[in-house]
């Protein structure tokens, strides 16, 4: 049996004013939601480093907002990518309509055992691969997944209901240390 990867399940970006009343209270000040976020998710995805280059006084503050143990990954132009690694990165956009649709329990429930298999060294029996696949590993991947569904302020949702189904069922990760 693989020793078990670290998961992380998060958002992409964090400063949407469809969520302000929905995910974050209504008196939330703008300037705390990133920490807010960040005490209910394990990371987050920088959303902005893929449309220009920030400021590092800008890293630092967001480093500065959030937990020591709190991740943040920064987005990137990818296409697509196999799990030829010891990391799975992946982006979820809507089920049925890009940036706006959410995720129903069914669509959970196949994301949820597709992020245990990963997590296990293993491969979901449902991947959708560019290459064949690949050996059972020893070790499990490290797995970064992120919602990335914002229009409808779905994003949030999404994230923190895969958190509480992966803890129903014993796994471990996805949600911030208490």
């Amino acid at each position: 049996m693989a020793r078990s990867g670290i998961i992380r399940i998060g958002v992409s970006g964090w400063s949407y004013p469809s969520w302000r009343g929905s995910f974050y209270p209504s008196d939330l000040p703008q300037k705390d939601e990133l920490a807010y976020a960040a005490r209910r998710f394990s990371a987050i995805e920088i959303n902005a480093t893929f449309y220009r280059l920030q400021n590092p006084d800008s890293f630092g503050r967001w480093r500065d907002a959030t937990p020591d143990d709190f991740v943040f990954a920064v987005r990137l132009r990818l296409r697509e990518v196999d799990v030829t690694s010891d990391v799975v990165y992946c982006r979820l956009h809507g089920s049925e309509q890009l940036y706006a649709s959410g995720y129903d329990g069914a669509a959970l429930d196949r994301w949820a055992q597709r992020v245990r298999d990963w997590a296990c060294g293993g491969e979901p029996k449902d991947a959708e691969r560019v290459l064949g696949p690949t050996k059972p590993r020893v070790r499990g991947r490290d797995v970064f997944l992120f919602f990335d569904n914002d229009a409808m302020a779905r994003a949030p949702l999404d994230a923190a209901a895969l958190i509480e189904q992966l803890a129903r069922a014993g796994t471990k990760g996805g949600a911030p240390k208490a």
